[in-house]
C-alpha cells in the first residue's frame, strides 16, 4: 500500500512536469521573431569586406580609395543607416553627383551614387541630407577637387586648355607651360576667410587672365587670374577656392 502512494506520487510529478515542459515548448514556438529590416537588407553587402573605393564627378576621371582606413569608416557610418527601397537620384544636380563603385574582398562590387543621399544597387541609406552622407560626399568631393587633382586635370591630354586675355585674345597652352602652371598651382595656398575671399572678388569683376578647361567641347574646370596675389577656380558654374599665388608674372612672360 504504501509503495502504491508513493508510485502515484511519481506519476502525479511526472505528468505535472510533461505538462510544464509542453505548455513552455509551445510559448517559444509561440513567439513572433522580428528581424530589423535593414539589418536583413544590408546583410548581403556586409558578408565580405570592402577593400577599394573607385569614384568619379562629372568630367573627371575615377579616382582611387585604397586606404583601408577610410574604406571602412566609410563602410562603417553606412552600415549604421536605415535602408530603403532605391529612391531615384536627382541627376541634374551635376555638381552634387557623385558616382562609383565599391570593391569587395570576395571578389564582388556594388555601384553606388551620391547626390542628397547615399544609394547603393537598389538600396537608399538614410533620409536625404543625412550626416553620415554628407560626411562621405563631402571627402569624396575634397579628394577629387583638390588643388593636387585639378593641376593633374591642366596636364590630362584628353582635355583641352585655352587662355584668354582681358582684350578677348586667345591661345592655346602646350604642355610645357600647362606643366608649370601645374606646379604654380600645387605650390600656391588656398585662402578661407570669407571676408577675404568676398572682397578680392569684388574688387576684380575683370580677370587679367582666364584659363578654361575643356572636355569634349564643355567647359568644366576656369581659373580667373586677378593679378599677382590672387587667382580663383571654378568647377561648373561654382567657386571652389581663391588662391594666393602669382600665375599672372608667368602668363605675362609667357603669352
Amino acid at each position: 500500500m504504501k509503495n502504491n502512494k508513493y508510485m502515484y506520487i511519481f506519476v502525479i510529478l511526472f505528468a505535472f512536469v510533461v505538462v510544464l515542459g509542453i505548455y513552455t515548448l509551445n510559448k517559444s514556438f509561440n513567439k513572433v521573431y522580428f528581424i530589423k529590416d535593414n539589418e536583413t537588407l544590408m546583410s548581403r553587402y556586409s558578408s565580405s569586406t570592402p577593400v577599394k573605393i573607385v569614384f568619379s564627378m562629372k568630367y573627371f576621371p575615377p579616382y582611387e580609395i585604397n586606404d583601408s582606413k577610410i574604406i571602412l569608416d566609410f563602410w562603417n557610418r553606412l552600415s549604421k543607416l536605415p535602408a530603403y527601397k532605391h529612391i531615384a537620384i536627382d541627376k541634374n544636380q551635376e555638381y552634387d553627383l557623385i558616382t562609383g563603385e565599391i570593391y569587395f574582398l570576395d571578389g564582388s562590387k556594388k555601384h553606388f551614387e551620391i547626390s542628397n543621399s547615399f544609394s547603393i544597387e537598389e538600396l537608399s541609406l538614410g533620409s536625404s541630407g543625412n550626416e553620415e552622407t554628407n560626411y562621405i560626399k563631402s571627402q569624396m568631393k575634397a579628394l577629387i577637387l583638390s588643388t593636387e587633382n585639378i593641376s593633374k586635370e591642366l596636364l590630362n591630354k584628353e582635355n583641352k586648355v585655352i587662355g584668354f586675355k582681358s582684350n578677348n585674345d586667345s591661345f592655346k597652352i602646350d604642355y610645357n607651360n600647362l606643366i608649370e602652371l601645374a606646379n604654380l598651382l600645387k605650390s600656391s595656398t588656398i585662402i578661407t576667410s570669407t571676408d577675404e575671399i568676398g572682397k578680392v572678388i569684388q574688387d576684380n569683376p575683370y580677370p587679367v587672365y582666364i584659363i578654361a578647361v575643356l572636355k569634349g567641347g564643355d567647359q568644366f574646370l576656369t581659373i580667373n587670374v586677378y593679378n599677382e596675389d590672387y587667382f580663383s577656380i571654378y568647377y561648373l558654374d561654382t567657386l571652389l577656392y581663391l588662391i594666393k599665388g602669382d600665375l599672372l608674372s608667368y602668363l605675362k612672360i609667357t603669352y
